[in-house]
């Protein structure tokens, strides 16, 4: 099976000055190399400050790198090609709190996706919301809530009916899962599972619980530094992790959990 997408020598460097003449960058994020293939998870995970945001937000197409191409099926996609790449790949961030818009009911916040991306009629749009609230688990009635009036878990549903209102190939979730509530954690993974099985969907995974990376992924990147050290198959890297950070983040998680 062929790459879905294609990560080639991602680098994104920051300018910094030294006074008020001089400036110099510094790389966070040098010369990545992945791929993922179609209906696959990949985890990115890594201590705080090891570029794995950073790596996401560059191929949601947030930020531009300094060097390097995203491609997605051969095509290679350019930073500020926002109606093609939204078609492709979608965010879910990681505090719904923030990222949802309190003065919108749902229906509008997932309708706005679709004004902007389709020439769908306002009776589809319609359809459309109330067919992924659906999918996500929601009625068709809280497409006129606010989200305030929804818990956690339900916010992050909105989220994820958000991503996939455009039908995307990739999903990526920035630590959006981890902060919620076990039971509710639960049931977002094991929906998830189902929609990837259904229509063929592939994740990105930023994450430092690696008890949802093991369970979730088929391969795992680990980063440190701006760099990818080790990315292998997810059983692989849990039975014989070759990298010293990769050690330390399993002996960290084996402690914590036999507490």
């Amino acid at each position: 099976m062929s790459a879905l997408l294609e990560v080639t020598n991602l680098s994104q460097h920051i300018r910094v000055h030294d006074n008020w003449f001089k400036r110099h960058s510094i790389p966070i994020l040098k010369s990545v190399n992945l791929t993922l293939k179609q209906g696959h998870t990949l985890s990115l995970v890594g201590e705080s400050g090891s570029g794995k945001s950073t790596l996401a937000r560059l191929i949601a197409g947030l930020n531009r790198p300094t060097e390097g191409e995203i491609s997605i099926n051969g095509e290679v996609l350019h930073y500020g090609e926002n109606a093609k790449r939204c078609k492709l790949v979608r965010m879910i961030f990681q505090d719904p709190n923030t990222s949802l818009n309190p003065r919108n009911r749902i229906g509008r916040i997932l309708e706005v996706p679709l004004a902007l991306n389709t020439y769908m009629t306002d009776r589809q749009r319609s359809e459309r919301i109330a067919s992924t609230l659906k999918l996500v688990g929601l009625l068709p009635e809280h497409a006129q809530y606010y989200p305030q009036m929804l818990s956690n878990g339900q916010k992050q549903r909105v989220a994820l009916a958000r991503a996939l209102i455009l039908n995307p190939k990739i999903i990526i979730a920035d630590e959006s899962i981890s902060s919620l509530d076990v039971s509710v954690r639960s049931q977002i993974i094991n929906l998830l599972l189902e929609l990837q099985e259904r229509f063929g969907l592939s994740y990105i995974l930023v994450s430092n619980d690696l008890g949802m990376v093991s369970h979730m992924s088929d391969q795992v990147a680990v980063m440190h530094q701006g760099e990818i050290v080790e990315w292998t198959q997810t059983k692989t890297l849990f039975e014989s992790p070759q990298h010293s950070v990769t050690q330390r983040l399993l002996n960290a998680y084996y402690t914590d959990f036999k507490k």
